[in-house]
């Protein structure tokens, strides 16, 4: 009996002894320290055009166990813009076992402007008939120097007389965001005329290459530059371009008989039109401006002057 206890005893400390070398020895094997992620710099400058590699650079990672693992970094994720328009980069590598090693630095772009808003075409309209949704979804576009093409996150709102073409001056407003959170957002005041005013029909309305101008804080926009030709009754006379049809110039620019080079014809046009609010380029800000023109229209007693204008509206940015 006293055997037999004695084995006993000798088994079970020997199945201690061993669990517990067991134990030590997982421990041992066992990774529990996570691989270290070293930055050059805190900070991080690229500009808008770089690929996301420049993202990665200054960057290694290590880990006592499975060496080098600086090109299995990641970057986890990328804050919205704070109050400076910096944001923080968050990265991430893992090793064998698992373990994450995290890091983040504050990105800064060296050219970033907000997304910009665009406009197919002059905010004027008839008053006949309405607007509809449809009708003024498809004035804009939307570019991002991030994102590139935006035009499908553009939301918008009108006062209800534009959608019910109530004669007179309207608010169209327009936004747009990008992921990293800037928005850009225009209120612009926008034309429904008299379709019913037969004057309506010589009227030759400036045609802009732009309807909606961005440029820097101190420096003039290109106004003149932007004007392309007329529109009268509907029809587009761009002189940049062949007139794809058209049989000749409208009489607002040019006199029966005449067939002057449109490369004239636009000079011309150029020197005669008006430019009504001149932006303030030393501060940031929407302004709206008239581009007008006006020519003489019939001879003897039933000539008249007619006198037409398109809403520009130029952007001056920070």
């Amino acid at each position: 009996m006293g055997k037999l206890r004695l084995s006993v005893l000798a088994v079970f400390v020997l199945s201690v002894v061993l669990f517990a070398g067991y134990t030590v020895r997982q421990k041992l094997l066992l990774d529990t320290t996570p691989p270290v992620i070293t930055c050059e710099t805190d900070e991080l400058t690229v500009s808008v055009e770089d690929g996301s590699d420049a993202l990665l650079e200054g960057l290694t990672a290590w880990d006592d166990r499975d060496g080098d693992l600086t090109g299995e970094i990641r970057v986890a994720s990328l804050s919205r813009f704070n109050a400076q328009r910096q944001r923080t980069v968050n990265y991430v590598v893992f090793d064998a076992a698992g373990q994450p090693g995290q890091a983040q630095r504050t990105l800064t772009y060296t050219d970033y402007t907000p997304p910009r808003i665009y406009l197919r075409q002059a905010l004027r309209f008839a008053s006949s008939g309405q607007t509809g949704s449809d009708g003024l979804t498809v004035l804009t576009a939307a570019e991002d120097c991030l994102e590139g093409d935006l035009t499908a996150q553009v939301k918008y709102s009108a006062e209800d007389g534009l959608y019910y073409r109530e004669i007179g001056t309207h608010t169209y407003t327009l936004q747009v965001s990008n992921s990293a959170g800037d928005t850009r957002s225009l209120a612009l005041p926008a034309d429904v005329v008299d379709s019913a005013d037969s004057t309506e029909r010589l009227r030759a309305y400036p045609l802009l290459s732009e309807y909606i101008l961005y440029t820097q804080k101190g420096q003039p926009a290109d106004i003149l530059g932007d004007v392309i030709g007329v529109e009268q009754s509907g029809t587009q006379y761009d002189l940049t371009k062949p007139f794809n049809g058209v049989a000749s110039y409208p009489s607002a620019l040019v006199a029966s008989g005449e067939a002057p080079d449109s490369a004239q014809v636009l000079a011309k046009l150029r020197q005669s039109v008006t430019v009504t609010g001149e932006p303030d380029y030393t501060t940031p800000g929407l302004y709206t401006v008239q581009v007008g023109y006006r020519y003489l229209s019939g001879t003897g007693a039933a000539a008249q002057t007619v006198e037409a204008e398109t809403k520009l509206y130029v952007v001056v940015e920070e």
